[in-house]
């Protein structure tokens, strides 16, 4: 009888790190890639904060224009609570000539979010 316990416990253990990389957590699992999304980021700086929530943006680099109207589901944020003493951020406290990281869906465009860089 001990042995029988002593196998099924062995194989419930050896079963269990099984199961969760099945689950797809990020261990590469076929179930967690289905909602994975592939997104993309860009470093700009603000140049014009335009009426009805639209900013205008330069990439330093090689100088082209970016127009983006934030919708309400954006989140605002700061790269380092020393900056503005807390990290998420609203509309006001964007400024002409931040620098800007903004990241966005790769098969879509959509922003996602919006991190103020240090200067």
């Amino acid at each position: 009888m001990s042995r029988l316990l002593t196998i099924s416990i062995l194989v419930a253990l050896l079963a269990v790190p099984a199961a969760f990389a099945s689950v797809g957590g990020g261990g590469g699992g076929v179930g967690g890639q289905q909602d994975a999304q592939v997104t993309r980021s860009l470093n700009l700086v603000i140049t014009e904060l335009g009426p009805d929530r639209t900013l205008t943006m330069v990439d330093p680099k090689s100088e082209q224009e970016q127009i983006i109207t934030l919708q309400d589901t954006v989140k605002l944020r700061a790269k380092s609570k020393k900056q503005f003493g807390r990290k998420q951020l609203t509309w006001d406290d964007l400024e002409e000539g931040q620098n800007v990281r903004v990241t966005f869906r790769a098969d879509s465009g959509r922003v996602l979010q919006i991190t103020v860089l240090p200067t």
